[in-house]
């Protein structure tokens, strides 16, 4: 069983500090415009794997189940691939 810590899919600088742990450290650690990049990047994940994101981080879940969902989206996403490109 693993967690994602919530940090992980932060969407705001009030995301990052929700972390009871290096919350108080961000804005030590990371300069603005650090953080800015890191929340960009995370902006332009796309929404499918976002979501996944966002569950496994709220509770604990079996690694196995993450390594299965990632390749179910892989081969969706393959699946959506080949019908585009067959037509």
């Amino acid at each position: 069983m693993v967690r994602l810590a919530s940090y992980l899919v932060a969407d705001s600088v009030e995301s990052y500090r929700a972390d009871h742990i290096d919350g108080e450290s961000i804005e030590a650690v990371f300069d603005p415009p650090e953080l800015d990049e890191g929340l960009a990047l995370r902006q332009s994940i796309p929404s499918d794997l976002t979501t996944l994101l966002r569950e496994w981080a709220l509770g604990f879940c079996p690694l196995n189940a993450i390594e299965r969902s990632l390749s179910d989206l892989i081969d969706a996403r393959r699946s959506n691939a080949d019908r585009l490109f067959a037509t």
